[in-house]
């Protein structure tokens, strides 16, 4: 321990006097530099790699380049165990500092640990109390938040995937094995909460549905399109399939429909990104069709191969 605390104050000296400097461009370079060098000490990712992180993120704090986030996903990529609670932090500051981020709604409320009774950091402690409790979940949060994405329906699905997996291993069931009935019951509600986010977000469909909710327009299961056109294009789908006879006709009929929804998503990209919500509900309703085709199309050929 003695020799992580050493280790932990050179790093500390290290990233700060590099924090000090006066090019921006070379700061960055550096800060990658020796932050990555660092990490190589503690690939087990145990306390060690914990007492760095937070040398670091008060050496970030004081940087000159703070509000420099291609550093913060440059590291992310090179190693997400090491960077998820750095980058939840600074995310923190620039999220509480635009004060709303969807419809106006407060990004999270201060939170009390149950534990010690400390006011909790709105996102560096979503999951976890510095005391070492897990939190019950902020579900006053959207999806966005949590897996520290913008409200966008193009994200980054790697880096959706890599905060959701380094997460997850810390609120596995095997972690909490001895630990108290309400830690248990607690981490459970967590993972879950973790697990809807992940699936919601992965998928483009669910995405956009997401988000129209968000901006409060909600598309029930029943919804329906009037264009007339359209459901007859659906409908004459729909007889392809029920006399599909052959593998080419089934690849014919796959590849069409993949075109469709390819077409979709480039249309909810252009609508979400200029907030058109009217069309984006169309294209996402139009989606949606396309979606169970894809669906009836896999089934069809599982059962053939079966």
């Amino acid at each position: 321990m003695l020799r992580s605390l050493s280790i932990c104050q050179k790093a500390q000296k290290r990233l700060f006097c590099i924090s000090s400097a006066q090019s921006v461009e070379g700061n960055n370079r550096k800060l990658k530099d020796a932050t990555l060098k660092l990490e190589s000490h503690f690939l087990c990712g145990h306390r060690e790699l914990d007492l760095v992180s937070k040398a670091f993120r008060k050496s970030f704090y004081s940087s000159r380049t703070r509000s420099n986030k291609s550093y913060c996903f440059t590291l992310n990529r090179a190693s997400p165990a090491f960077s998820v609670n750095i980058i939840r932090e600074i995310q923190c500051g620039s999220q509480l500092g635009n004060g709303s981020s969807h419809n106006d709604k407060p990004v999270h409320n201060h939170r009390s640990c149950w534990n010690c009774g400390r006011n909790t950091s709105p996102v560096l402690e979503l999951f976890f109390c510095d005391c070492g409790v897990v939190q019950k979940p902020a579900i006053e949060l959207t999806y966005f938040d949590i897996m520290l994405l913008e409200p966008s329906f193009d994200i980054d699905i790697k880096k959706l995937s890599d905060v959701f997996k380094e997460t997850q291993k810390k609120l596995h069931p095997d972690k909490f094995s001895a630990k108290s009935e309400t830690e248990r019951k607690l981490a459970q509600e967590q993972s879950s909460l973790l697990n809807k986010a992940y699936g919601v977000l992965l998928k483009p469909l669910s995405r956009a549905l997401y988000l129209l909710e968000l901006q409060g327009i909600p598309i029930e299961d029943d919804t329906k399109l009037t264009d007339s056109e359209f459901l007859m294009e659906i409908m004459e789908i729909n007889e392809k399939i029920s006399s599909i006879a052959s593998e080419s006709d089934l690849n014919s009929v796959e590849a069409d429909n993949s075109s469709q929804i390819e077409n979709c998503l480039v249309q909810l990209s252009h609508s979400f990104s200029l907030k058109d919500y009217s069309k984006a509900k169309v294209m996402t309703i139009r989606l949606r069709y396309y979606t169970t085709i894809q669906e009836r199309l896999f089934e069809l050929r599982r059962s053939r191969l079966g």
